[in-house]
């Protein structure tokens, strides 16, 4: 009777299938880690926007919200085209992107990250401090919102979807 030292083929398969397992599940929680991360940032960038934007109404209410070339702002445009009022430029409406950085803007259907857009409550051209939406999507959800298209209006009220 030999008395041999070291593992069997069969017990050496099962450790690296459960390692396998392991691997597969770690992979995914990082992953939904990273979404909901991205959507907290979302979230925190959309809300400074809005801040930005009830703060300059405080001091002129219901001021134009203006997109490139001076022109009013069509129906759920870019919100890095803001111009003015120059304190929403200034303050930085030029540097809030989607982490992500996709190249759509938001609109009512959009189903995948898209750049943040900016209009009426309504969804119609021509924002005003008083009246305005911030299209965003989230692919996890989060801050009491689901996955999909939400907007940020007047007041800083988070909505599920865009009009």
């Amino acid at each position: 009777m030999t008395n041999k030292k070291g593992f069997t083929l069969v017990e050496l398969l099962v450790v690296i299938g459960i390692i396998g397992v392991l691997a597969t599940i770690s992979v995914a929680s990082l992953q939904s880690a990273q979404k909901r991360a991205r959507d907290t940032k979302r979230i925190a960038v959309v809300k400074g926007m809005s801040t930005m934007i009830e703060g300059e109404d405080a001091g002129s209410p219901g001021t134009a919200i203006v997109c490139a070339a001076g022109a009013a702002c069509g129906d759920l445009v870019d919100t890095t085209t803001v111009t003015g009022p120059s304190t929403l430029a200034d303050a930085g409406f030029k540097g809030a992107v989607d982490p992500q950085a996709p190249t759509d803007v938001c609109t009512a259907a959009s189903v995948k990250a898209c750049k943040y857009a900016i209009s009426t409550s309504t969804g119609a051209a021509e924002p005003k401090t008083n009246d305005y939406q911030i299209c965003f999507f989230l692919e996890a959800g989060g801050a009491g919102l689901q996955w999909g298209m939400n907007s940020i209006v007047t007041g800083g009220a988070f909505t599920k979807g865009c009009k």
